[in-house]
């Protein structure tokens, strides 16, 4: 299925291409040590378990946003008060600033 199909069974649009982590990532950290699951994961499942939407934000590996454009990006998505995945590379950067991190 290409990115531009929609899944008539669950009304979700496909995204890809995926690519698999390197090894050295961190972003399998988990809540607790016994368990398995990813905080995001977590959280993903909590928001379906809630019938709740999850925006998911990524630019991809060609753009190059400054600081001042991803503030912006953040103070947008705190401002509209919806659930959001914000994926952004490590070589970046770019953190979500202690604040955004708390309030959201």
């Amino acid at each position: 299925m290409s990115s531009s199909q929609s899944s008539p069974t669950t009304g979700t649009l496909s995204v890809g291409p995926l690519l698999q982590l390197s090894q050295d990532d961190d972003i399998n950290s988990t809540n607790d040590e016994d368990d398995d699951k990813p905080m995001w994961i977590e959280w993903l499942d909590q928001k379906l378990e809630e019938g709740s939407w999850v925006l998911y934000i990524a630019f991809g590996s060609q753009a190059e946003l400054s600081a001042e454009q991803l503030q912006e990006v953040a103070k947008g998505l705190e401002n509209s008060n919806v659930n959001f995945l914000w994926v952004v590379k490590k070589k970046s950067g770019a953190t979500a600033s202690d604040g955004l991190t708390k309030r959201v």
